[in-house]
């Protein structure tokens, strides 16, 4: 295959935006335009000194420009590859964590890494699902987008029946909670907090420990106020971005504390 063709045009040395920002623009450019496709190798260091007559330094800082914007990830000695785009996730309206994906088209690789029938630990937040229905189901399910790994769920369900390998393989959580009850499921709390990446995630996650995580977590509730699903979802940070609409009118506080004057500012 080809090699994308790569420009020097857009950089202008006597531009008051630094150089490894127009350099990072360029690249992005390529990559908005298609040149550069997910999981792509960006050219090496040499060649990009060379296509931009830049210094080493002015390069290494367009590429970790990329790297905080999610743009590109770094793997040691191999290169930096092109990330997918980052995926956005509508809060305000009750959707699964796989709905949300398929409404912005993105069709995600899933798979199930483990499953447990009546666990004998569950998380102190799914403690409601016990006696909802004659089984809790514990399972583990990793999602992939252009091959990339951003995502891994640990769910919990209660369950009259013991789901198949299959079901659990091809049917997103909450509508294996709904095969298990109907269509009344009517409720559930989201919380969304920053955590790091264990070792074991790091692992599953494909990235370094400790590396940020946003962690999504979920209780489904039926509509007698039971519990009958809680789902923790922990996602690659730089590749996923919670977002909700405000709607007005606006509210505004008329003046802040000065905590160290005791006094109020207007």
């Amino acid at each position: 295959m080809d090699k994308p063709a790569f420009s020097t045009a857009p950089i202008t040395r006597q531009s008051l935006v630094p150089l490894y920002i127009q350099i990072a623009d360029a690249l992005r450019a390529k990559i908005d335009a298609g040149l550069l496709k997910p999981n792509d190798k960006l050219p090496s260091e040499l060649e990009l000194i060379s296509l931009y007559q830049a210094s080493r330094v002015t390069i290494r800082l367009a590429i970790k420009y990329l790297i905080a914007q999610g743009i590109v990830a770094s793997r040691q000695g191999k290169g930096s590859f092109v990330l997918a785009p980052i995926i956005k996730h509508e809060l305000g309206e009750f959707r699964g964590f796989y709905d949300q994906l398929r409404m912005q088209g993105v069709d995600p690789e899933t798979e199930l890494l483990s499953f447990v029938v009546d666990p004998a630990q569950l998380p102190a937040a799914a403690a409601g699902l016990k006696g909802v229905g004659k089984h809790v189901i514990e399972f583990v399910r990793r999602y992939k987008t252009h091959s990339q790994v951003f995502a891994e769920i640990h769910a919990w369900f209660a369950s009259d029946a013991v789901p198949t390998r299959e079901l659990l393989e091809t049917h997103p959580v909450l509508g294996l909670v709904t095969r298990a009850f109907g269509g009344a499921i009517c409720s559930a709390e989201l919380g969304i907090r920053a955590v790091s990446a264990t070792a074991n995630l790091a692992r599953s996650l494909q990235i370094k420990k400790t590396s940020p995580l946003l962690l999504l977590r979920r209780a489904s509730f039926l509509s007698d106020k039971t519990m009958c699903e809680y789902s923790e979802i922990h996602i690659r940070a730089e590749r996923y971005e919670f977002r909700l609409q405000a709607k007005g009118p606006l509210s505004v506080t008329s003046a802040i504390h000065d905590f160290h004057k005791n006094k109020v500012v207007p």
